[in-house]
Formats: structure tokens, C-alpha cells, sequence
């Protein structure tokens, strides 16, 4: 697979029943960008959407989300509602909003889709994220 950028993800969990943000990083993924736009009656609303295709090579400390909620310590998943973003972000944040003023590729992740079939190098997760 070809590789174009490396990515932090902050991924969602509930401790005390507030929600915390755990922050990873993941090397050698190839993101894919398309901007667009809805049009409605109140205006433009932006329906910028991304999709990153990430190696299994790539998260070596990967684990399934049913397994990251009661151990989470040092590991990575790909769910709905985690946080994307495209480089290497040292910085922490409050809220989305305070990371998207800062950087321009910030994104919620919708949908993944394990792609678990032929040669080890093609197996991968698509993670499609707005």
C-alpha cells in the first residue's frame, strides 16, 4: 500500500462517566481528502470528508473496541466518535473545536471497515471520518 501521512488519533472512552480522550500515533497511512459543500436554505455547510486506509503493519498495539473500553492502557482502536487528525500533533486538547482553529485536517470518525482478506501487505482498516 502506498503510504502518504502519519496520523494522532485521540480515542474516546468514559471514565467516571466523563468522556477522555487517549492520544496515539500511527505511521505510514495513506489519506484521502474530499471537500465539499450542502447547500441549504440557512447556507453553505461544509461536507468535507476524509478516508484513511491504514495497514495492519501499521498498529502493532491495535485492539478491538469491545477490548479497549476495559483496557486501554498503552493500546489503539478505530471507532465511531474518535478524533483524527492528519500529521503528528504534540498538543492536547479541551474540545474538537479548540483543535480544528489549529489545524486544518480535524476529523470525527463515522465508519470502519476491517479489511481482513488477501496478502498481508493488502489487509487493512478504512476508517471514513467528516
Amino acid at each position: 500500500m502506498l503510504t502518504n501521512a502519519n496520523l494522532t488519533i485521540f480515542n474516546r472512552y468514559i471514565e467516571n462517566r466523563e468522556t477522555k480522550y487517549q492520544k496515539s500515533y500511527v505511521y505510514d497511512v495513506h489519506w484521502e481528502d474530499n471537500q465539499g459543500a450542502n447547500i441549504l436554505q440557512s447556507g453553505l455547510v461544509s461536507a468535507d470528508r476524509s478516508t484513511v486506509y491504514i495497514p495492519f503493519d501499521s498498529c502493532e498495539t491495535y485492539v478491538p473496541p469491545s477490548e479497549f473500553k476495559t483496557n486501554h492502557q498503552g493500546k489503539i482502536t478505530f471507532q465511531p466518535e474518535d478524533v483524527i487528525v492528519k500529521g503528528i500533533i504534540e498538543d492536547e486538547f479541551t474540545t474538537v473545536k479548540d483543535l480544528e482553529k489549529k489545524y486544518d485536517f480535524v476529523r470525527m470518525v463515522t465508519t470502519v471497515d476491517t479489511r481482513d482478506y488477501g496478502s498481508q501487505k493488502m489487509r487493512h482498516w478504512e476508517v471514513g471520518a467528516k
